[in-house]
């Protein structure tokens, strides 16, 4: 059985619900996923320890959580050394204001977490695939 690791970072809910959800889809597919607020791993959560890694961060006012970007910047390593990914949740994206639109592209540019291949690797992956929240997966 493969065990997964999903840490996140949420400001309103809405990325713990998407980090829960990913952790059920993993589990009805006999992985065990242990699912993580950010703000509340400490020395025992490592990336190490797992198969996978998922990480997800929702951006706010322009930046993602500090707990994530703290915990990626600390495991950055582990995490090059295994398969992982990074879920980006924004709802500005939904927005029609130009100025909103802007922000979601300036978003998309190169991440602020800067870890090494594994965040060059993501980034590349996540200009490929990104599509609106309101498309279904």
């Amino acid at each position: 059985m493969s065990r997964i690791l999903i840490v996140y970072g949420t400001t309103d809910g809405h990325t713990r619900k998407i980090a829960e959800a990913l952790g059920e889809t993993f589990r009805q597919e006999e992985c065990r996923a242990d699912v993580i607020d950010a703000s509340e791993t400490g020395p025992h959560v490592r990336p190490a320890d797992y198969d996978g890694v998922v990480v997800a961060a929702s951006v706010h006012l322009g930046h993602y959580q500090r707990a994530v970007e703290r915990w990626v910047r600390s495991h950055g390593e582990a995490l090059n050394r295994r398969p992982s990914a990074f879920v980006s949740v924004c709802l500005a994206i939904l927005e029609k204001r130009r100025e909103a639109r802007q922000e979601v592209q300036k978003i998309m540019r190169p991440s602020s977490i800067p870890t090494g291949a594994a965040s060059a690797r993501l980034r590349e992956r996540s200009r490929i695939t990104s599509r609106p929240a309101a498309t279904p997966l």
